[in-house]
């Protein structure tokens, strides 16, 4: 009776476990993932932040940057869990080019004078005209051999089994070339990308920030190019929020920005559209071609 009432507790405990993980998990997929990205200043005087946020804040993170410095913290239940920073501020790289300058350089270690060898070098034998001739026949080249009819064959069999072996290149070339072309052209993949064009535009969709507020003042250095970029970033900030004021400067180069952007993630909905796009039948046979053939 004992060992049951133990492995029942034990068998109690483990279900606790299991069922804690499971509403974890559930929790993660179901729960929106909510961020904020925030940043306001002109030129190079731009700062900004940007969190994350789950579970009523009991999983976050956060990254600031000012200051030419950028700083990240994440949190669990309000207990820091990593934190780092990259980057330098003006006032630290400031500081290292004055340590540098007043630091006293170290001067250059005297060189000692060097000792006169006062051994004289003897003077060189003279050379016998003997040895001159000598050296000069025994340096003399001996004529190359010339090549005999039964090695051109062997060199002309080489040539040929380069060529050969260059055709077979282009030929192994071209058959991948026309599989690609097949398969690009197969209907199923037209179906196929036509599947994971629509996911995509609801992946984007689901992502997209929910609201956009503030306004964004620029200027480049053509007045052509400032007009460009202000038709088309004017016409994507119409369709994400009218809020969102985008202005053009023609007169002065730069920028001078306050915006605020907030949106939402669900987790489980973007495993689930990851999960059709995989078990698509169109998508498995493409794959199922492509990994065959090449």
């Amino acid at each position: 009776m004992i060992v049951l009432q133990i492995l029942k507790i034990i068998g109690i405990v483990l279900a606790c476990i299991v069922g804690l993980i499971i509403l974890l998990v559930l929790l993660l997929l179901l729960t929106p993932l909510r961020y904020r990205i925030a940043a306001e200043g002109e030129n190079a005087d731009i700062k900004g932040s940007a969190t994350a946020r789950m579970l009523l804040g009991l999983l976050s993170f956060k990254l600031t940057y000012e200051d030419k410095k950028a700083e990240y913290k994440a949190r669990v239940a309000g207990i820091p869990v990593f934190k780092g920073s990259f980057g330098q501020d003006e006032a630290e790289a400031v500081k290292e080019v004055i340590d540098e300058e007043t630091q006293p350089k170290e001067a250059p270690p005297e060189k000692k004078p060097e000792e006169k060898n006062e051994v004289k070098e003897s003077a060189p034998e003279p050379v016998k005209a003997e040895h001159i001739f000598k050296t000069e026949k025994t340096e003399e080249k001996e004529p190359e051999p010339e090549e005999t009819d039964e090695e051109k064959p062997g060199k002309l069999e080489k040539l040929k089994e380069k060529v050969r072996g260059i055709i077979r290149k282009i030929k192994d070339i071209y058959g991948k070339y026309q599989k690609a072309k097949y398969i690009l052209e197969a209907p199923v993949t037209k179906r196929a990308w036509q599947f994971v064009k629509a996911r995509l535009l609801d992946l984007l969709n689901h992502i997209k920030p929910r609201s956009v507020k503030g306004h964004i003042n620029f200027g480049l250095d053509d007045p052509a190019n400032t007009a460009i970029i202000y038709g088309a970033a004017g016409s994507v900030a119409c369709m994400i929020d009218e809020r969102l004021i985008i202005a053009p400067d023609f007169d002065k180069k730069g920028i001078d920005l306050d915006i605020e952007i907030k949106g939402r993630i669900f987790v489980g909905y973007v495993l689930l559209l990851f999960l059709k796009v995989w078990r698509n039948k169109d998508l498995k046979r493409v794959r199922n071609y492509i990994r065959r053939n090449f």
